[in-house]
């Protein structure tokens, strides 16, 4: 039984780095962005991630864009990966350089991972907001 189980995870893993053909993890940003686009549309985090690093600092073609930047955060987090809800959440309450303070969404993406992650700071933040009407 845990031979099978083994066996699962080795394919899965082959199957989420193969994506119609194209093994994401060694994509480089700059050359294949478009493959990394269709990638991401396609629900492969990883690829939604290298993308959203590179709007975040700039590569040697990609002009630094905030605005893609946590559109690919967003990305991410509807993808179900809490830490980008998190972080999308914190740069929403804070607004950051060309991201603008958005309270509303800053309250739904902490709640997003708050009850889907358990994530201690998310929960605060959505108790902080509820307790002052602010949701």
């Amino acid at each position: 039984m845990k031979n099978i189980f083994l066996i699962l995870i080795f394919f899965n893993t082959l199957i989420a780095e193969n994506i119609n053909g194209i093994n994401f993890k060694k994509l480089n940003v700059d050359k294949d962005i478009e493959n990394l686009k269709n990638l991401c549309a396609l629900r492969v985090t990883g690829a939604c991630k290298k993308l959203a690093v590179a709007y975040e600092k700039g590569t040697k073609i990609i002009q630094k864009d905030l605005n893609k930047f946590i559109f690919y955060v967003d990305e991410m987090c509807n993808q179900r990966d809490y830490k980008a809800c998190e972080l999308s959440a914190y740069l929403y309450l804070i607004g950051y350089e060309d991201i603008k303070k958005d309270q509303s969404k800053a309250y739904k993406k902490f709640k997003v991972a708050c009850e889907n992650a358990n994530f201690d700071k998310s929960c605060f933040w959505v108790a902080q907001y509820e307790i002052l009407g602010l949701n």
